[in-house]
């Protein structure tokens, strides 16, 4: 083991900046002093213990290597994350980096402020914040380079504060977004193109130029959104259930642009401009030429964490041959993925990132190995057992990401990629004829209707596959511990296969039985447990939980038209919850576990008073919480002037205690002692 990873020697600069990485994110308040201190000691103690006759200067340099780059991932961390200072007032102009999208009712749009005008005095800034516009005709007509001027200060990015919600503060923060702004119609202005040569800006002009073509040769709807996410990498407004049944169906990778398409792109490339190679003379053309190629196609897709892993990879490879220098794979992705978080650190917490890269392993490592049980002689049967290898390889080292991240599985991916595979080879290559034939629009549109027909019949296929029975395995939730663990499980495994000793599978069966009984545990731990939660949304949304068993007390309207699944959804996977049971406001209900009465809810001896429409309360009966309308202050004492739209009164021994879900985020309230609360309060 320790020969094989000496031939991987950039694994050994890249695990200590990871370590580095992470330290910086689990823990960044340790002062870079400190670290400066800390790291000099641990060298001198680790030569102290290596002053034996056996010590080698290969050691020393060995550790000083490791704590040099363990100390360059922590402080490019701490230095990519150090949120900026307080904005200043006035009247904000911000270039538009991309353009607006339809997001839940208002367009949003990533824009860089530029400049600030206070008291006749200009002050340049550089920062990004997302910029919300309400819908309005002038919004549709904005595109990337456009500048907007307006006065309202943006705000900081929150989260709304529900349990086990997406920590979108955290995740936009390591895009180095942290503010941003809601505009109306009337509150900015138009300020013209930016003058300022943008790279980023081009990028997105050249995609919406070519999405243009797409539109102009009658692409639209389904096959529009299908095939600008297959060849540019545009997914800002694709449709949900189009998502949906991609990941339903184990194909969604196909839609973010990676190494599959960057093939493509190059395998193309190569088949024009392949005679340059063969030329001693060219060669150096050929390299230079497929690496702007490669990054180009990287720039226009938006240059996401899959398809800069691909280019870099590419870029490589390329160089290596060039240089007549091959490649360790393994090598080429420690560089690539060093280099890459070079640039970004926080890389590595990005799930495409991570997804991507754990693909390429499985890929690398389990696809020859998973080949070889079946020595197919037929092309055609070596092609299509190819595919299904290369599946189930990908598929075993991201399983721990998906579950982590998605908490599903799709059981038939294996029929998927038969299908979504070799359509992805055709759908790149005719939307790469669709834009090289736009000047004869005759040929554009013809080849435009071919892709449409071809699309609907790929895409009736997946809805068949998704329907099919037991298609997809929900509801699992896997924790980052239990991600780890699986992750060891294979690590372990592959640790047999190379070495065939017995105490690696002893560890990995270990792996398998900790996962299994830490499952089981927590399933007996959540049967047990009674809670209520009220969540921060818009009006007031009540979870009542009873082990498995979840009933949810809202408006009428709200359940049936807008139904808040985004909210609900972490906490039913977090526990494991059934489906709830759906209990309008307006209605009363009862059985073993809940009584609604009017506005009363009476839940395993806990009074709960629900009136969100500001009714004076006779408080004859004091419920132990009251979920109730901030601008209702008519029925006993609220704090004056408050904002809040909804929140909980907790009363205890005649105290008031106020909680705002808006301020504070949601409530929640454990059911320790049956009837507790319920005796207290009662009259």
């Amino acid at each position: 083991m320790i020969d094989y990873l000496l031939r991987v020697p950039f694994l050994r600069i890249l695990l200590p900046y990871v370590a580095g990485v992470v330290l910086a994110s689990s823990f960044p308040g340790l002062p870079g002093g400190w670290i400066m201190m800390i790291l000099p000691l641990l060298w001198a103690s680790a030569v102290v213990l290596f002053r034996e006759p056996g010590f080698r200067r290969e050691i020393a340099g060995g550790i000083t290597l490791t704590l040099f780059f363990l100390f360059l991932g922590y402080v490019s961390t701490l230095q990519r994350n150090k949120p900026p200072g307080p904005f200043p007032s006035g009247l904000h102009v911000a270039t538009l980096l991309e353009k607006p999208v339809l997001k839940n009712r208002s367009y949003r749009a990533e824009t860089l402020i530029t400049l600030v005008f206070k008291n006749d005095s200009a002050l340049k800034v550089k920062e990004r914040i997302l910029v919300y516009l309400a819908e309005s005709e002038a919004v549709d007509t904005l595109c990337a380079g456009d500048r907007i001027v307006f006065s309202r200060d943006p705000e900081e990015i929150r989260n709304r504060g529900n349990p086990y919600e997406f920590d979108y503060k955290r995740y936009i923060g390591r895009k180095g977004i942290y503010r941003q702004v809601y505009l109306k119609p009337g509150s900015w202005w138009y300020a013209g193109a930016d003058p300022v040569f943008r790279f980023r800006v081009s990028a997105e002009k050249t995609r919406d130029f070519l999405l243009g073509i797409y539109r102009t040769n009658g692409l639209s709807g389904d096959e529009f959104e299908i095939l600008a996410a297959l060849t540019l990498g545009y997914k800002k407004s694709m449709d949900s259930e189009i998502r949906q049944v991609f990941a339903a169906t184990g194909a969604a990778h196909v839609l973010a642009v990676s190494g599959l398409h960057v093939g493509i792109v190059y395998m193309i490339f190569n088949f024009l401009f392949g005679f340059l190679r063969r030329r001693k003379s060219m060669r150096l053309l050929f390299l230079a030429l497929s690496v702007v190629m490669l990054w180009g196609f990287a720039f226009i897709t938006g240059l996401s964490p899959s398809v800069q892993r691909s280019a870099l990879m590419f870029t490589v490879v390329l160089a290596g041959e060039h240089l007549r220098r091959p490649a360790n794979i393994y090598n080429t992705l420690a560089l690539s993925a060093f280099l890459l978080m070079a640039v970004n650190p926080n890389l590595l917490f990005d799930a495409g990132f991570q997804l991507s890269y754990a693909a390429v392993l499985g890929i690398v490592y389990f696809q020859p190995m998973l080949a070889a049980l079946w020595d197919i002689r037929n092309r055609p049967g070596k092609y299509l057992w190819g595919l299904i290898t290369v599946s189930l390889a990908s598929q075993i080292t991201t399983f721990p990401l998906s579950g982590f991240y998605f908490h599903q599985f799709p059981v038939y991916f294996w029929i998927s990629n038969f299908i979504v595979i070799p359509a992805a080879f055709l759908f790149v290559f005719l939307g790469i004829l669709i834009l090289v034939t736009s000047p004869v629009h005759a040929a554009a549109g013809f080849l435009a209707r071919v892709a449409a027909f071809l699309i609907k019949l790929v895409y009736a296929g997946l809805v068949g596959i998704e329907k099919l029975p037991g298609s997809l395995i929900e509801g699992f939730g896997f924790q980052a511990s239990s991600a780890a663990v699986a992750f060891l499980i294979l690590f372990f495994t592959a640790l047999f296969i190379e070495s065939k000793k017995v105490r690696f599978l002893f560890c990995a069966l270990c792996g398998v039985v900790l996962l299994n009984l830490s499952g089981t545990l927590t399933r007996v731990w959540y049967n047990h447990r009674k809670e209520m939660i009220l969540y921060n949304c818009e009006e007031p949304v009540i979870h009542l939980i009873y082990g498995s068993c979840n009933y949810i007390v809202a408006s009428r309207k709200l359940l049936e038209e807008d139904f808040p699944e985004m909210v609900v959804k972490p906490v039913a996977l977090h526990f494991r919850l059934q489906n709830p049971v759906l209990i309008p406001l307006e209605s009363d209900y009862e059985d073993a576990v809940l009584i609604k009465h009017g506005r009363y809810l009476f839940f395993d001896g806990e009074v709960v008073g629900v009136d969100p429409d500001g009714k004076p309360w006779d408080i004859t009966f004091p419920p132990a919480i009251l979920v109730a309308d901030a601008g209702a202050g008519n029925r006993t004492e609220y704090p004056p002037g408050s904002k809040v739209v909804s929140y909980a009164v907790l009363y205890q021994a005649g105290d008031l205690k106020v909680h705002s879900v808006k301020e504070q985020g949601a409530f929640r309230h454990r059911i320790r002692q049956h009837g507790d609360l319920k005796k207290r309060n009662s009259p």
